[in-house]
């Protein structure tokens, strides 16, 4: 189930640029803020990311939680967190979800994570 009662907002920021050898890496943060707009407790439990290069070089990462947490937010609580991806080109997109519960009921329910753009300073993608 998708829910509506979770908003998730995105700020990325360029941080640079790393060459291994015959490649270049292009590190990106992204700051996420997650606010329970619900009237129930609820628990983030796992995250899923779909990363995609300007090259088309799509990576998918799953896992427990965000940053080594999992936030309990009650009703209009927000929790925010930064975390990195780096991407062979100077510009591509992230999207995914997170899957949380709720802690009365126990149902479990996904919030998508709207796609965002990572982008270097002055490039157009």
């Amino acid at each position: 189930m998708i829910s509506e009662q979770v908003t998730v907002r995105v700020r990325t920021e360029y941080v640079g640029v790393e060459e291994r050898g015959r490649t270049f890496h292009h590190a990106f943060a992204y700051h996420i803020e997650i606010t329970n707009i619900s009237n129930r407790t609820i628990q983030l439990l796992t995250r899923e990311w779909t990363i995609i290069d300007a090259d088309g070089h799509e990576d998918r990462v799953e896992g427990e939680g965000v940053v080594g947490e999992l936030p309990i937010l009650g009703e209009n609580e927000l929790f925010s967190y930064t975390s990195w991806a780096m991407i062979g080109t100077n510009a591509g997109t992230m999207h995914g979800f997170y899957g949380f519960i709720d802690v009365d009921s126990q149902e479990h329910f996904r919030v998508e994570i709207p796609c965002f753009r990572l982008s270097r300073p002055g490039v157009l993608h």
